[in-house]
């Protein structure tokens, strides 16, 4: 998905990561590496991933009240101020795990 800001989101990694949390997209991009495939901690990918895991953070009880408008949530979500103009401290696109 392309953000009004022109960012992109893998809804893939924002959807699967978000809701399993921040060690699965690590476990999977660790995998990646391993395995030497060059889409091991692509920028695009951590961005989606951080993403997902603070939009299940902030909506996650109200998509278990209404699962049903879990798409108006996402579009609430991506068009907030917290993702088109995040904080100038906040990479854009993490390079790779702090360690």
């Amino acid at each position: 998905v392309m953000l009004v800001n022109g960012n992109e989101v893998d809804m893939v990694h924002f959807m699967v990561v978000g809701r399993a949390g921040h060690a699965l997209g690590l476990g999977n991009e660790l995998h990646q590496a391993i395995r030497v495939k060059s889409s091991a901690f692509n920028p695009q990918d951590l961005y989606s991933n951080r993403l997902g895991v603070n939009f299940f953070r902030v909506y996650g009880s109200r998509i278990q009240q209404n699962p049903t408008r879990i798409s108006g949530y996402i579009y609430e979500y991506f068009n907030s101020p917290e993702v088109l103009n995040p904080p100038s401290f906040q990479p854009q696109f993490p390079t790779g795990p702090k360690w």
